[in-house]
């Protein structure tokens, strides 16, 4: 189809050229984390003797599917789809379409799933945590003030357990509260799918 302005004022034509590859662009992330997650239980399931032979065969598996998604495209339109000048225009348009929407949609909603995300699920389990450590804190206090409003003797052994009770849920209340268990919420950095990302940037480049 040659390219005219009458084309390129098309809705349709950019849905098809641009459209469909974010849609594309959007689904890519997704899959690469669903195919993490498997080679991952492959690769455990393989059980290879030692760490090296452990990232070599992650790597293979990871990186030939990322591979396939991402440079299939290229590829056809760059080897196969060659039969005419007009073939040749609309692929270099698509590789160009292409390359500007993976840079683009599937980068930053790769970011937003690798990074907003995650932090978004820490801060709402932050927020329930921390609510349900104000409710024990009132909790307490309330018996601390029926215990009190008791006037219980001192030698009331009930009332001397109750009260040694309330002060030990206070002082492991209070270690609940420090920001070291904030920080073991936080899930073990891998560097490996950033290592993948970096692969398949320069290879975009080159």
């Amino acid at each position: 189809v040659p390219i005219t302005r009458d084309l390129l004022m098309d809705p349709t034509f950019w849905f098809l050229t641009a459209g469909l590859p974010s849609l594309l662009g959007l689904c890519l992330p997704l899959l690469n984390f669903i195919l993490m997650r498997v080679s991952i239980v492959l690769n455990d399931f393989e059980n290879y003797r030692t760490e090296s032979e452990y990232r070599t065969q992650l790597i293979i598996k990871v990186f030939s599917f990322r591979f396939v998604c991402y440079f299939a495209t290229l590829y056809y339109y760059a080897f196969i789809s060659t039969g005419s000048p007009q073939a040749i225009e609309n692929g270099i348009l698509r590789v160009g379409t292409g390359v500007f929407i993976y840079v683009t949609v599937s980068h930053w909603w790769g970011v937003f799933l690798q990074i907003f995300f995650p932090l978004s699920i820490r801060k709402v389990r932050l927020h329930f945590q921390k609510k349900q450590l104000r409710e024990e804190l009132k909790m307490i206090e309330l018996e601390e003030n029926q215990l009190e409003a008791s006037n219980p003797a001192e030698d009331d052994e009930a009332a001397n357990e109750k009260r040694v009770n309330l002060v030990n849920r206070r002082c492991l209340l209070d270690q609940g509260q420090d920001e070291v268990w904030e920080e073991m919420m936080l899930p073990m950095h891998d560097s490996f799918p950033e290592y993948i990302q970096a692969v398949i940037l320069f290879a975009y480049v080159t």
